[in-house]
């Protein structure tokens, strides 16, 4: 492994486990169950605003997040809501490899504030407001 390798690892390593931090220290309250503010928060970074995959983050990562656009047309149409919630619950590590995705439904609980159900409305949140954002054709 040369030099160069390790220093970028160490980088992306560092700017992985900063961004987690700040995440998973920010507030969850009843009233941040918008999803696309939920999404700007949690997900974007990685993502980017508009699910596209080229959020700020991305550069830094081993594997490139993906766009989240064309869920459903790779679907058949439909948006994939149950598989996509365990992939956010953390429950449907393959498809993340490695897993650098958090598991957002472990950083929302440890927040503590509105138990299960709380944890629960926040994803349904995202999804929702992920499922909106669901492209038909190739831009």
């Amino acid at each position: 492994m040369t030099y160069r390798t390790l220093s970028f690892m160490v980088w992306r390593s560092a700017v992985g486990a900063i961004v987690v931090a700040a995440v998973a220290a920010a507030p969850v309250r009843a009233q941040d169950a918008d999803g696309a503010g939920l999404f700007r928060a949690y997900c974007a970074p990685c993502h980017g605003p508009d699910a596209r995959g080229d959020g700020p983050v991305a550069p830094a990562m081993r594997r490139p997040p993906p766009d989240l656009t064309f869920l459903a047309r790779a679907n058949g149409g439909t948006f994939p809501m149950a598989r996509i919630r365990r992939i956010v619950e953390g429950r449907e590590v393959s498809s993340h490899g490695t897993r650098e995705m958090p598991v957002w439904g472990d950083v929302f609980m440890a927040a503590r504030e509105g138990g299960r159900a709380n944890v629960s409305q926040r994803i349904d949140a995202i999804l929702g407001h992920l499922a909106s954002l669901q492209r038909r054709e190739a831009q």
